[in-house]
């Protein structure tokens, strides 16, 4: 009880330094990004606002004081309630100012519904055609949204049906040798949904919500933007072809202006490239590809759940690795799961030497005998023979999010991750409620002024997230975990296991934490490959020393050798 009283003591101590150098910090930082600390440096104190902490495996103490120096030490951007719940206001008066937004995605349609909330009249151009369809096909997939993409989609009251996604309840991996291991630690507070069915949910809140405030406008393809002018130009499109249903006095083509053009459209981000042929060079696009292919495939119930844990089984996350081939099978909320086969481009198998059903027969029968319970259909068959192969993931990166203060780069236009670390819809969704808080926080009277702000705050973080998807296997670009990576997460879990209040559980387990911010987690990172080097290198020197400078040590080993020998001989 006294250990107690002084802990609590020394934490209030603690405390008020912190709230003192807080105010200090503050009155230090430009009034832009004063502005943007809209998190409090203690949990009661007087603001809508408090910063979401999750609970960390650290003993409370060390949770506590690591959660006073966040309040007191960072400019958070994504912030909710003070007691948990989202903060999503009543939509404001209009502002008379137009956005374009090109891309009905998730980043998109979120993105716009963050906008109208604020005032802005809202226009979302897509290149498909309508569609009302909450439903999922083979021939989409789904994404696993974790805290970051769930809060993002919790500030835009979006509230995902439950017949439409899965809380994921943990992780199957399917060995070769082990056979199916499951792990209730693995996707904590996830969420498996269709990208399709979540792109249709955004985008009916959105009509439903916000009316003529928001307009969808499909079957529309970018074909140029006249950044002078500020003018989108946009040709009718019916699926593959020029629309057909156009009279005789109408027009192929569409412009519409803007005050704010939003580039939400994809890895092959049309906008994107209409900056770069505008810009003669000063804005810098960087791709990686991880050089795979991918088809996608509905797995049925999977058979071999252990006795009582059926419905675990149904929900789980499964995974057959085997190198560089891999089936990744996240839940639907039928008990099925959406499937993606991911080959190399080059090798043994891949999809460009698969073309009849034999193939992708020998490919299962070989690989993963057990995805559909030994038994692969033949039109699953026919259908993965014929289906064409998607690209793998692809990192991207931009010199800049913002390119002449009125048009944004958002979602895998401006900041494409690896699938890797199941990062890429969870950092584009929070860079939408990103760009929320900072217009929030600074008004609307001066945008360029509010972008740039944006960008400056935004741009380090999914930076981040990028680099850490893209060494999310120790930077190997055939998706099998690298030696010295595995080796550095055993050493600091065993750590974090023996010492829990000492070492923290590697940082890579905190990708998902919204206590963390990316490139926290990227530091830490980085501390901890120091540590495993400093602990190798200091093990190294102390056998060296023990064994080799130590003339009884070298005796006791080498008597230890010779019993152990003469052991094996007699065996033998």
């Amino acid at each position: 009880a006294l250990s107690r009283a002084l802990t609590q003591l020394n934490a209030t101590r603690a405390l008020t330094q912190l709230n003192a150098s807080h105010v200090d910090m503050r009155a230090q930082l430009s009034p832009s990004r004063a502005m943007l600390v809209t998190c409090t440096t203690r949990p009661d104190a007087p603001s809508s606002r408090a910063c979401v902490h999750a609970s960390s495996s650290l003993s409370s103490r060390r949770a506590n004081a690591r959660q006073q120096q966040r309040w007191a030490h960072r400019s958070r951007i994504v912030c909710r309630d003070a007691d948990g719940a989202s903060a999503p206001t009543d939509a404001a008066a209009l502002n008379g100012k137009s956005v374009v937004i090109i891309g009905a995605g998730p980043a998109g349609a979120l993105t716009s519904i963050h906008l109208a909330s604020l005032g802005y009249e809202v226009d979302v151009y897509e290149r498909r055609g309508a569609s009302n369809k909450v439903e999922t096909s083979a021939r989409t997939y789904n994404v696993v949204l974790n805290g970051r993409g769930l809060d993002a989609l919790d500030a835009g009251g979006i509230v995902l049906d439950d017949e439409l996604c899965v809380y994921v309840s943990g992780g199957v991996r399917h060995g070769v040798k082990s056979g199916a291991v499951f792990s209730s630690q693995s996707f904590s507070r996830a969420v498996s949904v269709n990208r399709a069915v979540l792109a249709a949910t955004i985008a009916r809140e959105a009509s439903e919500k916000y009316g003529d405030r928001i307009r969808f406008h499909f079957n529309r393809s970018l074909v140029g933007v006249n950044f002078n002018t500020q003018t989108a130009v946009f040709e009718k499109f019916e699926g593959e072809d020029v629309c057909p249903f156009l009279s005789e006095d109408e027009s192929l083509f569409e412009e519409k202006t803007y005050d704010l053009l939003v580039g939400a459209d994809g890895v092959r981000s049309r906008v994107r490239a209409e900056i770069v042929q505008d810009s003669q060079g000063s804005f810098v696009v960087k791709q990686v590809t991880d050089g795979m292919k991918y088809k996608s495939v509905m797995l049925p119930k999977l058979a071999g759940a252990p006795r009582g844990m059926e419905n675990d089984w149904s929900r789980a996350f499964h995974t057959w690795r085997r190198g560089q081939t891999s089936v990744l099978a996240p839940p639907n909320p039928d008990g099925t799961h959406s499937a993606v086969v991911i080959l190399p481009e080059s090798g043994e198998w891949t999809w460009d030497k698969i073309e009849a059903p034999q193939q992708v027969d020998r490919l299962f029968a070989t690989k993963f005998p057990d995805a559909f319970s030994g038994n692969l259909p033949s039109k699953t068959s026919s259908m993965l023979a014929k289906q064409k192969a998607s690209p793998g993931g692809t990192t991207t990166t931009v010199s800049s999010m913002v390119y002449k203060d009125n048009v944004l780069l958002i979602g895998d236009a401006a900041h494409s991750c690896w699938p890797s670390l199941g990062q890429g819809a969870n950092v584009a969704l929070e860079t939408t409620h990103a760009l929320r808080v900072t217009l929030e926080e600074m008004g609307d009277e001066d945008l360029p002024k509010a972008l740039k702000t944006f960008d400056k705050l935004r741009k380090p973080q999914v930076d981040a997230a990028a680099r850490l998807s893209q060494g999310g296997f120790g930077g190997s670009m055939n998706r099998t975990i690298g030696g010295v990576l595995m080796a550095r997460m055993v050493f600091i879990s065993i750590l974090h296991a023996v010492l829990p209040t000492v070492f923290h559980r590697p940082a890579l387990f905190e990708i998902s934490n919204t206590a963390y911010s990316y490139d926290e987690v990227e530091k830490m990172m980085k501390r901890e490959s120091f540590s495993f080097c400093a602990s190798l290198i200091f093990g190294a020197v102390t056998f060296w020393y023990l064994v080799f400078q130590n003339p009884a040590m070298r005796r006791s080993l080498g008597a230890l050798v010779h019993r152990f020998v003469s052991a094996a001989i007699g065996a033998a």
